[in-house]
């Protein structure tokens, strides 16, 4: 194989036939099925080496490969097109490419759940469009998200993990997603789903606190009197660090002793009390409770680390059941790959470069639970801005494991380093 994938990425300065370069092409797309990352790394620049040479390859490939549910091969097919695009935009090259991905990826109603699949179809089909080649009647409309996946059931108990590993005959894969010591779960499942709400996309959006507080003084603040009011309540409790300072040099407030600091905070705490009783005493019973609710928190009248968190999140313990749960259901069996947690892999937390099979369907589901939520439920976009729409992996900070639009140079130590 690291025969064949060294010869195909020298193939722009090897003469080589159209059948020689297609078989080999088929070769290369199968090797995206592996767990070694290298293989699958190098074998993917390899495939867009080829392509360079010969475009018409891809439209070949995702026929041949049309059934195949391994998406880890459409993956990094389209992936590899993407790179051949982006070092050589010939305009054919890309209209045909952008036509054959979208009917590949976005054809259908739902297309394949992997973030990585939809990503560089879209990117292909954008691209073509930003240079303007896209056909007139291309319908670019169809490659954009949401793309109406169903919403997950998280309604799964550990038990119901338990059954399937002991089905499974091995339970690393539980072991990995679920518990204290599951590192996918801690490492991976948590921080890639971190971003979202667990809102439907069908209701409004949920708001953060900075919001809350702007929708209440645009609908509540009819007077300047108010206005004022609540400005001066904001500049005490937003100044609290100088008056606790109470004009010192940083050096002199080290030195202070506890009275001192004690009769500052004393003093800050009479002026909000009266702030906030002036702002209070020009509010109705209704709107005093809605200042409370909507405004208090931002303005720092609660304190932000203990409140309850305005925009809500996802179970992260039902998250990681889910994705256990799939990936035994997307065929894991202890009789077709034997005990391999127990062979040649370590517990280190970064991610090996040879994968045991039962990691590579947890990433698949992952990637499928990803998309899913995508299409179904806001993404929380910060503290002080709210929610929107899932648009790109890099949303939830999720990139790119290989870059198929840098090639080796011809030199060993470069090709090494893929």
């Amino acid at each position: 194989i690291h025969r064949l994938i060294d010869w195909c990425l020298r193939a722009r300065s090897v003469p080589a036939s159209f059948d020689t370069h297609m078989l080999c092409a088929i070769v290369l797309t199968w090797c995206f099925t592996s767990s070694s990352r290298p293989i699958r790394d190098r074998a993917t620049k390899a495939l867009t080496t080829i392509l360079l040479v010969h475009p018409g390859i891809y439209g070949e490939l995702l026929t041949l490969f049309e059934g195949v549910d391994d998406l880890y091969v459409l993956e990094r097919l389209i992936g590899a097109a993407y790179g051949a695009c982006c070092i050589d935009p010939a305009p054919e090259r890309l209209r045909s490419y952008a036509e054959w991905s979208a009917a590949c990826v976005f054809a259908d109603e739902v297309p394949p759940a992997h973030h990585f699949v939809r990503r560089y179809a879209r990117s292909i089909v954008e691209y073509a469009e930003h240079l303007g080649v896209l056909p007139s009647n291309f319908d670019q409309q169809k490659c954009l998200p949401p793309y109406g996946s169903e919403v997950p059931d998280f309604h799964i108990c550990d038990e119901d993990i338990k059954s399937l590993a002991d089905a499974a005959g091995d339970s690393a894969i539980r072991d990995s997603c679920i518990g204290h010591f599951g590192d996918f779960g801690i490492y991976t499942i948590n921080w890639a789903v971190s971003s979202f709400t667990n809102v439907s996309l069908s209701s409004p959006p949920p708001l953060s606190q900075r919001q809350q507080y702007e929708r209440f003084v645009e609908e509540e603040i009819v007077t300047d009197e108010l206005g004022d009011a609540i400005e001066h309540l904001w500049s005490l409790l937003h100044g609290q660090i100088q008056l606790d300072l109470g004009g010192l040099t940083a050096d002199e407030t080290l030195d202070a002793n506890e009275e001192d600091d004690a009769a500052n905070e004393s003093v800050w705490l009479e002026e909000v009390e009266n702030a906030l009783a002036i702002v209070v005493r020009q509010l109705n019973e209704d709107q005093i409770a809605r200042f409370f609710e909507d405004a208090a928190p931002w303005l720092g009248l609660v304190d932000n680390s203990s409140a309850q968190e305005s925009i809500p999140r996802l179970d992260v313990e039902s998250v990681k059941r889910w994705v256990a749960r799939r990936a035994y259901d997307l065929g894991w069996d202890s009789g077709y790959f034997g005990n391999e947690s127990r062979s040649r892999y370590d517990g280190s937390r970064s991610r090996p470069l040879v994968e045991r099979i039962g990691k590579k369907y947890q990433w698949l589901a992952l990637s499928e639970l990803l998309c899913r939520l995508g299409d179904n439920f806001w993404v929380n976009d910060g503290f002080e801005r709210g929610a929107r729409k899932y648009d790109l992996p890099l949303d939830l900070g999720v990139g790119r494991d290989v870059d198929p639009t840098i090639l080796p140079s011809s030199s060993p130590a470069m090709e090494s380093s893929i």
